[in-house]
């Protein structure tokens, strides 16, 4: 498996049938991945319409990705958490200055996203929400309000994604030296041709 630094992002060609797995060999951190079929970048991954299709906030084992043009774009085939966030955009410069003082250097998830998807012409747009793998979301019953708690991963943790269609994932590692304070900063990630 290749290793993906802290603060950095990859983007990664998959063709229909190969599978991505990332994993986090000593458990705490997460991850943001952003996916857009090679055809037409234009359909990408919607966490809106996965809500829809999977009629559920929560995904796991077999769960699909659906894409802004209603199709499946990416299939769970392991997941060894079951908690990861559909809420949540990628942080940027701009997003995290409302919540924590910030080193103007410091690069961002959705920024690192930005800089790698860049030569395919691609732009992280303000209203897209990744997928944040093994990002643990709460939210409380009563209020409603939205609390990120550590993650519930017993390392290492793993979640295998097949691909649906020809497709171009961008992949972060959690930009801070020790995210939310629970854990290390790199993940690893491989690709396995039509599984």
């Amino acid at each position: 498996m290749r290793t993906l630094r802290p603060r950095t992002a990859i983007a990664l060609e998959l063709d229909e049938g190969d599978a991505l797995t990332v994993q986090s060999k000593t458990g705490g951190q997460v991850c943001d991945l952003v996916a857009y079929t090679r055809a037409n970048p234009a359909e990408r991954f919607s966490a809106a319409h996965t809500f829809a299709f999977e009629e559920t906030t929560q995904i796991g084992l077999f769960s699909q990705l659906w894409s802004s043009h209603c199709d499946p774009l990416l299939t769970i085939v392991r997941d060894d958490v079951g908690v990861h966030d559909l809420y949540l955009p990628p942080c940027s410069h701009r997003a995290r200055k409302r919540f924590a003082p910030l080193d103007e250097e410091e690069a961002r998830c959705g920024n690192a996203l930005e800089y790698a998807l860049e030569k395919y012409g691609i732009a992280i747009q303000p209203f897209e929400v990744s997928l944040s793998i093994f990002t643990n979301i709460k939210i409380d019953p009563e209020s409603g309000l939205v609390l990120v708690t550590p993650p519930e991963l017993i390392a290492p943790g793993t979640i295998k994604l097949r691909a649906e269609k020809d497709l171009l994932i961008g992949l972060s590692t959690c930009s801070s030296a020790v995210p939310r304070d629970y854990g290390p900063p790199s993940i690893q990630y491989e690709v396995e041709p039509n599984v």
